[in-house]
């Protein structure tokens, strides 16, 4: 017997759903560290990246140019963008530190680069299973053509 009902397709990220998200992720027993959520400009998960506690003030702070180093995780879920609370499977729990618009420049397996609506211009390329990361000032007045604006 096979199921003939409707199957559900996630729908295809729109230009102003490019969004970017810092998460405070605390785990039980390990501490916390930070989870920087961008949506993928090609499907529906999120390109994501685990910051240590360490290297958050560089995530976080307003110095610009910064570097620091990243772990780039599989990829997750878009509910990630919003959600705040509770992670499933005793995984701690998370809470929405910054958040914004994301405009892409480029972006391929080893390399992206993507302009973080207020935070600044980010660059990340990949060094085996770390990602070195640097993050600029934007340039003033420009608006993300992802939004119309």
């Amino acid at each position: 017997m096979s199921y003939e009902g409707p199957v559900y397709r996630p729908p295809e990220p729109r230009p102003n759903d490019m969004r970017w998200a810092i998460l405070r992720h605390d785990v039980p027993g390990e501490g916390w560290h930070l989870d920087l959520l961008l949506a993928r400009p090609d499907s529906p998960p999120l390109v994501t990246f685990r910051v240590s506690h360490a290297d958050a003030p560089a995530l976080l702070g307003r110095t610009r140019p910064c570097t620091f180093s990243a772990l780039r995780l599989p990829d997750h879920r878009r509910v990630y963008l919003d959600h705040e609370g509770e992670v499933s499977g005793g995984r701690g729990s998370v809470t929405r530190l910054e958040s914004g618009s994301l405009e892409w420049l480029g972006f391929d397996r080893s390399t992206l680069r993507a302009r973080l609506h207020p935070l600044g211009l980010l660059t990340a390329a990949s060094a085996g299973e770390n990602w070195n990361l640097s993050l600029e000032t934007l340039e003033l007045g420009r608006t993300s053509p992802n939004l119309g604006g």
